[in-house]
């Protein structure tokens, strides 16, 4: 999963996640996944670096964390497994 980029998809939050806040500002922003893990839940959860800064609120946020299901797979780097 690490090296996969990653797109912030508002839908597919909306379908897994309905309670949860939309984050708007995320949608269709690309970013390289850096980091997954698995909670206690066994749902996965990454850790993105985005290509382009995202606004949040009031400041950028390069880094951003988020449950996988919010995401679609746009690709993978070459030479990552």
């Amino acid at each position: 999963m690490i090296g996969t980029l990653l797109k912030f998809d508002c839908e597919k939050r909306a379908l897994f996640s309905p309670n949860a806040p939309p984050y708007k500002n995320f949608d269709g922003a690309v970013g390289l996944c850096i980091r997954h893990r698995v909670n206690d839940k066994g749902e996965p959860y990454v850790g993105v670096k985005w290509l382009k800064p995202v606004m949040h609120g009031k400041r950028l946020a390069g880094t951003s964390g988020f449950a996988l299901s919010n995401f679609i797979v746009v690709g993978r780097i070459r030479g990552k497994k």
